[in-house]
């Protein structure tokens, strides 16, 4: 599920203020905020990343590895059309 700026935007202060990120201004850019994990904020990430992988591998069983390089070829052409043709800002809904 894509996050919407707002979302970001709301969400970020409260990681901060937990201290599980840090965001600091770009030296080069003042519209920039730079972000990183604190050293609080690494384990739950892990943690998170590690239970990502497991979903993936879980979903990943299913199918057998003919079925997968299939669908990785349906997706690829669709990856491949979407870059072709990319929906302007006016046609988005």
């Amino acid at each position: 599920m894509p996050v919407g700026r707002s979302n970001l935007s709301m969400l970020l202060p409260e990681l901060e203020r937990r201290g599980l990120v840090n965001r600091v201004p770009d030296s080069e850019d003042v519209r920039v905020r730079r972000l990183s994990l604190t050293a609080e904020g690494r384990m739950p990430t892990l943690r998170a990343l590690k239970v990502q992988v497991q979903v993936i591998e879980n979903m990943m069983a299913a199918p057998s590895a003919e079925e997968c390089e299939a669908l990785g070829d349906h997706m690829r052409r669709v990856g491949h059309h979407m870059l072709a043709n990319p929906l302007s800002a006016d046609t988005a809904v």
